[in-house]
């Protein structure tokens, strides 16, 4: 995940309308359900003359209960912005950060703050960031990330989340596709031949490696996840694969990619990183899946078979 060099005061300005949009969300919410729960006290009671319908009444309490969850969404964000601040804090002046010291500062655990800060990243809310998902380091300065990059960078396949196949027939059908496909992505992201990819890429190729990781790893654990992610296994991974033999076709024959053919591997590699980080916000946050997400994927899909 990528350097910026924006302000910070316009960071804290984005920060601040991502919180207030939540905020407004949350009041507009919150006004709404209890209007509808209201309205439906008042024909529960009153039914006589209101016209009592058990039908419209049934159909208000559920609205009511969706206003509720959307409630309890928005709240969810609102914290989540504060945790951003609270990161921002602690943060400073420092050039390199340890997202266990962070985590350990704020009062949250790892995994959260994991998720925040890539997130944070992804939106270039840090005035200049790199999360190094190996080493669960935050370099805060382009000094700082160069002193790193210049060192041992290890290849997906010499990572320290190595994934070792599990046995699959204690899963169900459903869980045992999906797990298939995930060894299948992360096999393919770990060609050796992606070595003498520009580092740009390179860098994309490891976060893919992370993000696929981290929803194996969950999967593995909570098989019955697999269901909800039906999506990812059907399209967002074998496109990706997709995407990942033609780049490694491309390389065996010619060792090397043109200036066009990098731009538009990298814009490939960008959409679906996009995408898979949308399958982590499903599985953490509860949030809902977009289908701008869908649409980018498939958009790329047909682009890698024309």
């Amino acid at each position: 995940m990528g350097l910026d060099s924006r302000n910070s005061d316009s960071v804290y300005t984005d920060i601040t309308r991502y919180r207030n949009f939540f905020f407004s969300a949350a009041v507009s919410t919150a006004l709404a359900g209890t209007a509808l729960a209201c309205v439906g006290i008042l024909q529960l009671f009153f039914f006589d003359m209101l016209h009592f319908s058990g039908i419209l009444f049934a159909a208000e309490m559920a609205a009511c209960a969706a206003c509720a969850a959307a409630v309890y969404y928005t709240v969810a964000k609102l914290r989540q912005a504060d945790r951003f601040v609270s990161y921002k804090l602690y943060i400073g002046d420092k050039n390199t950060v340890s997202l266990s010291d962070l985590a350990r500062q704020c009062s949250r655990s790892e995994k959260q703050v994991l998720h925040d800060v890539r997130m944070m990243v992804n939106r270039k809310w840090f005035v200049q960031g790199y999360l190094h998902e190996d080493t669960r380091e935050l370099f805060l300065t382009h000094a700082a990330w160069q002193a790193r990059s210049q060192a041992h960078l290890p290849f997906m396949s010499e990572m320290a989340v190595n994934i070792t196949k599990k046995d699959l027939s204690r899963y169900d059908e459903v869980s045992r596709r999906f797990l298939e496909q995930c060894y299948e992505t992360l096999e393919s992201l770990s060609r050796p031949e992606f070595r003498s990819l520009p580092f740009v890429m390179r860098q994309k190729l490891q976060f893919l490696h992370y993000l696929t990781a981290d929803i194996t790893h969950d999967i593995e654990d909570n098989p019955e996840h697999a269901a909800e992610l039906e999506r990812f296994a059907m399209l967002y991974a074998p496109t990706l694969v997709d995407v990942l033999n033609a780049l490694h076709a491309g390389l065996t024959q010619r060792r090397h990619l043109s200036a066009a053919e990098e731009r538009e591997y990298t814009s490939k590699l960008e959409t679906l990183s996009s995408a898979f980080s949308d399958v982590l916000d499903v599985l953490f946050e509860d949030s809902d899946w977009s289908i701008d997400s869908d649409i980018a994927v498939y958009n790329t899909g047909l682009s890698q078979r024309t």
